[in-house]
Parts: structure tokens; sequence; C-alpha cells
């Protein structure tokens, strides 16, 4: 095989791998954090039913941001804000604006942090099923 095969190969490696990676059902889409994969195992026990993780949502201003968990019956969001990728100034005030501008879609938006869940998971799941079954009620 030719050196110029192997690199027409590998460009295409990305693609692929993009290709692959997306074409996973809602439910089977990768988690970004081990405190997504905790809210996702726990909220069903305790009663949210719906739940897909990394949901895509397109904002009005062209950006995509992705629900580490939602309800889209409910237009629901969940973002985990893990310290490492929603820590920063510039991080925290791109995410208070899509949060409004989600919520100005009708998405309620319930952020939680990797506190949240790590130190005080049974009190963030009672406040979480109490937005839950607030969304619910004018149904």
């Amino acid at each position: 095989m030719s050196a110029g095969a192997c690199s027409i190969r590998r460009d295409r490696g990305p693609v692929r791998f993009a290709r692959v990676v997306n074409s996973r059902p809602v439910w089977l889409k990768p988690a970004d954090s081990h405190g997504e994969v905790v809210l996702f195992d726990v909220l069903p026990k305790a009663g949210v039913r719906g739940m897909v993780r990394q949901f895509p949502l397109q904002l009005p201003t062209g950006w995509t941001i992705h629900a580490d968990i939602a309800v889209p019956e409910l237009k629901w969001a969940i973002p985990g804000d893990h310290v490492t990728w929603h820590g920063g100034r510039i991080d925290s005030v791109r995410d208070k604006q899509n949060d409004r501008i989600a919520r100005g879609m009708g998405w309620p938006v319930d952020r939680v942090t990797d506190e949240d869940i790590r130190d005080r998971l049974d009190s963030t799941v009672a406040e979480l099923l109490g937005a839950y079954h607030a969304l619910l009620a004018p149904r």
C-alpha cells in the first residue's frame, strides 16, 4: 500500500469516528462525566421518566447546546457543571446566557454541580424530583 493511500484512510478517520458516534441512539450517547451517569441512574429510580443523555438543543443564536440529561417531552434540561469544564468566568457567563435563551424557548434549566452529586445526592435528587413534578402538574 502506498503512503498516499494510508494518508487518505487516516484523513477519513475523524469523519468515520464522528459518523459512528452520531449514529448511536440518543439513549446511548456517551456521557460527559461520572456525575451524569450517576444522575441518569438515580433519577429514574426516583420516578423521572423519559430522560435522554446529551440532548442537542438548537438555540436561535445558531449555537447548539447539549443537555447532559433532558426530558424532551417536558422540555427540561439538566446540565451537569464540573469545575474542569464550567469553572472559568467565560464558561460560566456563556452557560448562564445559554440557560436564559433556553428558558425563553420554554426549556427550564436546572444545573447541578459535581459537588451536588458527590456530596448532596439525596437532596439534589429531591430538588430535581420537585422540579419534575412541577413540570408535570400543568399537564
